[in-house]
């Protein structure tokens, strides 16, 4: 068995570049035990393979270099278990995150897959069954257009510090005054973004679409003329209030504001849970 191995030796038996371990070296984290006066090469010993296998493993493990500085510097293994503590919870919190992340890309792969079929379907009124969605919103003020008004301010607000943590969808819609909509009027209470799953927090700016049964209807509802008359003529024969959005169809990119009012909303009017 060998005593000493050379830099290059220890590169191909741990998987660490040379240049890593000289870097170890150069910040005192593992010092090679010898040098060679003749050759000048570092020289490390057989029980110093273990440990740099063990800082290797430590890095797959997401920790720094001043993390593993700490936990070699403590051979009760508390500092280690204080800092794998942490590490948990770090990846606790990845882990959410790309969840979220795989939700959303199922969200729009569903979505823009069936754009074209959807776009496809003839302007009548159908029904459709919802899961509880959850919307970021702003309020309209007495009077204000729909356009350039509140979507500027929602803007504004969801990209505030405070709300990083909520995960945005692409989508944004309208909350309808329902007494306006009887009358052939599409009059917005509130202009909201879809958000992508349920906040772990209460936020004032949060509400739930409840899950149920939906009234659906497509149409341009901000170009003018748009004929509403196939939804109103089902409206008339129900009783009582209810809640109404309009959410973007998505069935293009195009984010032009041209493009943007002639695009097609859907309606949904809940009927019941």
């Amino acid at each position: 068995m060998k005593e000493h191995f050379t830099i290059g030796e220890i590169s191909a038996l741990t998987g660490l570049s040379s240049h890593a371990l000289r870097y170890y070296d150069k910040i005192g984290l593992v010092r090679p035990e010898a040098v060679n006066d003749q050759t000048g090469y570092r020289l490390y010993s057989y029980l110093q393979l273990f440990t740099l296998d063990w800082i290797r493993h430590l890095q797959l493990l997401g920790f720094k270099l001043d993390q593993i500085r700490e936990i070699l510097s403590d051979t009760s293994a508390q500092t280690l278990v204080r800092h794998l503590s942490q590490r948990s919870q770090e990846l606790d919190g990845e882990i959410r995150k790309l969840e979220m992340l795989r939700d959303a890309v199922d969200y729009y792969l569903k979505l823009y897959r069936g754009s074209s079929r959807e776009a496809a379907l003839p302007e009548l009124p159908y029904l459709t069954r919802e899961q509880a969605r959850y919307v970021f919103s702003e309020p309209y003020r007495p009077g204000e257009p729909i356009l350039r008004t509140a979507g500027f301010r929602l803007m504004g607000q969801k990209n505030r510090k405070e709300y990083r943590d909520l995960f945005f969808l692409r989508r944004a819609g309208y909350t309808l005054d329902y007494a306006a909509l009887l009358e052939g009027q599409v009059r917005p209470e509130n202009y909201y973004y879809m958000l992508g799953r349920r906040p772990e927090r209460d936020i004032p700016a949060v509400r739930e679409l409840p899950a149920g049964t939906y009234l659906c209807y497509r149409c341009r509802i901000l170009s003018p003329g748009a004929d509403l008359t196939p939804l109103l003529e089902i409206l008339e024969k129900l009783q009582g209030e209810h809640m109404v959005i309009a959410n973007e169809s998505d069935d293009n990119l195009d984010d032009a504001l041209g493009a943007y009012v002639q695009s097609q909303f859907e309606l949904q009017v809940f009927l019941y849970p």
